[in-house]
C-alpha cells in the first residue's frame, strides 16, 4: 500500500513509526521547517510542501492528515495531484470543521477518523508516544473498493493498532469532540495535567460534570454518547496528558481554540442551552491569555 502523512509533528512522527516495516510505502509531507529539521533520520519518502505542485500520480491508497486544522487547505494541491478514486482520506484533527471541509472538497473519499494517541516532541526530529496501542476510530466507507482497502490496511496494522468502526460519521465526530473538549477544559482551568485531577475529588467532579453538559448538547443534536464509555476511555488515558490545546496555549498559540471551545458554545447556542462549565472556562483563558482577547 501507499500511505501518506500529512503533516510532521509529534503524531505525524509517531504514526510514521507506528505504520512502517509492513513493506508499504510511507510518504512524509509536511513544511519545509519540519521536513528539514528531520535530518534524513527515517525511510519514509520525505516530501515538502514547495514540491507540491511538481509531485503527481503518487496514487495514495491511504492519507491521513495529521496537521493542524488551519493548515489542511495549504495540502489541497499535492492531496489532489496523488490520489484517485478509492483512496481513503483521514482527517484526525479535533473538532467538526477539518472533516467538515475536507469532505466538502473530496467528497466520499474522506471518512471521519479520530486516533487516541498522545505525544509530544522531544527533539526537532524525534517524538515519544505515551499510548502503548493507539485506538484509531474510522467512519464507514461507502465504495466497495474503498472497503477492501480499508481492510487491507486494518489487516495489516491490527497488531499495532485497535480500529473501531463506526457507522455514524457523526457520532464519531461528537464522541472525540465531547472527550477532547472536556479533557482540555478541564487540564486548563484547574492548570493541571490529567491525573492531578483524577486524584483530585473536586476536580474530578467538574471533569465528568463537563463531560455530561456535552453529552446533553450531543443528544439536541440526536446523537447519544455513553457516558460510562467515555468516563472509562478518559481513565485509561496517559495521566501526564495536557491536550494540545493547554500546550498550545501555554506556547502562546490560539491552536484549537476556536474548534473546540467557541465551536461547543457556537453549537450551545444554536440550541439555546447553557454549558456553565465552558463559560467558566473561557473566562479563566480570557483572563490568563490577555493576548487571546485582542487577536
Amino acid at each position: 500500500m501507499k500511505i501518506a502523512i500529512l503533516g510532521y509533528g509529534a503524531v505525524g512522527k509517531s504514526l510514521e513509526k507506528i505504520l512502517k516495516n509492513k513493506n508499504n510505502d510511507i510518504f512524509i509531507v509536511s513544511s519545509e521547517e519540519y521536513i528539514s529539521k528531520s535530518n534524513n533520520k527515517t525511510d519514509s519518502k520525505l516530501i515538502s510542501l514547495s514540491e507540491s505542485e511538481s509531485i503527481k500520480n503518487k496514487e495514495w491508497d491511504v492519507v491521513i492528515l495529521s496537521t493542524r486544522t488551519s493548515k489542511i487547505e495549504s495540502y489541497y494541491e499535492i492531496m489532489e495531484n496523488n490520489i484517485y478514486n478509492e483512496s481513503i482520506i483521514l482527517p484526525i484533527q479535533n473538532g467538526f470543521t477539518s472533516f467538515n471541509s475536507m469532505q466538502s472538497k473530496f467528497k466520499d473519499r474522506v471518512l471521519a477518523s479520530s486516533i487516541s494517541i498522545v505525544a509530544k516532541n522531544i527533539t526537532d526530529s524525534e517524538a515519544i508516544n505515551y499510548t502503548e496501542k493507539p485506538i484509531f476510530y474510522l467512519g464507514e466507507p461507502t465504495k466497495s473498493g474503498q472497503k477492501n482497502k480499508l481492510n487491507i490496511f486494518i489487516d495489516q496494522y491490527r497488531n499495532e493498532l485497535t480500529f473501531e468502526i463506526i457507522n455514524s460519521s457523526q457520532e464519531l465526530l461528537w464522541r472525540k469532540f465531547t472527550r477532547i473538549t472536556t479533557l482540555s477544559s478541564s487540564c486548563i482551568y484547574f492548570e493541571n495535567n490529567l491525573g492531578q485531577i483524577l486524584q483530585d475529588k473536586e476536580k474530578y467532579s467538574f471533569l465528568v460534570n463537563t463531560l455530561k453538559s456535552i453529552t446533553d448538547l450531543a443528544l439536541m443534536y440526536n446523537i447519544k454518547i455513553d457516558i460510562d464509555k467515555e468516563l472509562e476511555f478518559i481513565n485509561n488515558i496517559p495521566k501526564n496528558t495536557r491536550t494540545s490545546l493547554y500546550e498550545s496555549l501555554e506556547r502562546g498559540e490560539r491552536g484549537e481554540f476556536d474548534y473546540l471551545i467557541i465551536e461547543a458554545l457556537n453549537r450551545a447556542k444554536e440550541k439555546n442551552f447553557e454549558l456553565l462549565n465552558i463559560e467558566l472556562v473561557i473566562n479563566k483563558i480570557y483572563q490568563k491569555y490577555h493576548w487571546l482577547v485582542s487577536l
